[in-house]
């Protein structure tokens, strides 16, 4: 947020961004403006951000996904909807909004601690960045258009992390997050923490 295929992915992470079956009506939102160079996703971007997907996987970058069918963990029936970046025509990073589990573990652990029903709630995630482009603003100005996207369908952002530490990361405690709780992941595997954030209000 690894190297055994799986038939299918069990867990999805902006450095692990969790849900993937869920039971609630899906919020259609005005257009947000994006950042320049940030779009939304097209059918035709979903080659080249599995190609990008599989890289950020053997960078270690999403420690407790399985990785199985990648274009499925970034296209599934839970994804609301994704931003793709770019630059002079070539994409170059990717962030996606998806719907919350609504029961089971997972489901209750948000209610208990962001107290909104979750179907009240959005996770950012998915979000990767081609290697050369990187350290340049791209993956802030993702997460700006997941953002603002959430908000305009009238919903509360959320982010789920996965580390091999219990320490929560930097960003934990700044860039308008708020950590709700860090708990051990269900795993497997083991030796696992996820941290759940939510957005301080606009």
């Amino acid at each position: 947020m690894d190297t055994t295929l799986t038939p299918r992915p069990r867990r999805r992470t902006l450095g692990s961004v969790l849900p993937r079956r869920f039971r609630q009506p899906q919020r259609t939102a005005p257009a947000a403006r994006s950042p320049k160079g940030v779009r939304r996703r097209r059918p035709r971007d979903l080659p080249t951000c599995t190609r990008l997907m599989h890289r950020a996987f053997f960078e270690g970058q999403f420690p407790g996904v399985q990785r199985g069918a990648p274009r499925e963990w970034i296209d599934g029936p839970d994804v609301l909807v994704a931003y793709v970046a770019e630059r002079d025509g070539e994409v170059v990073g990717h962030v996606a909004v998806t719907r919350v589990e609504v029961e089971g573990p997972a489901g209750l652990r948000w209610r208990e601690i962001t107290g909104h029903p979750t179907q009240d709630l959005a996770c950012l995630g998915q979000l990767f960045v081609r290697p050369r482009f990187r350290s340049q603003g791209i993956g802030r100005s993702l997460v700006e258009a997941a953002l603002a996207d959430i908000r305009a369908r009238g919903m509360v952002p959320v982010l789920e992390v996965v580390t091999h530490t219990s320490a929560a990361p930097p960003y934990a405690y700044g860039h308008g997050w708020r950590l709700r709780a860090t708990d051990r992941f269900p795993g497997p595997p083991d030796g696992l923490w996820v941290h759940r954030l939510e957005a301080a209000p606009s």
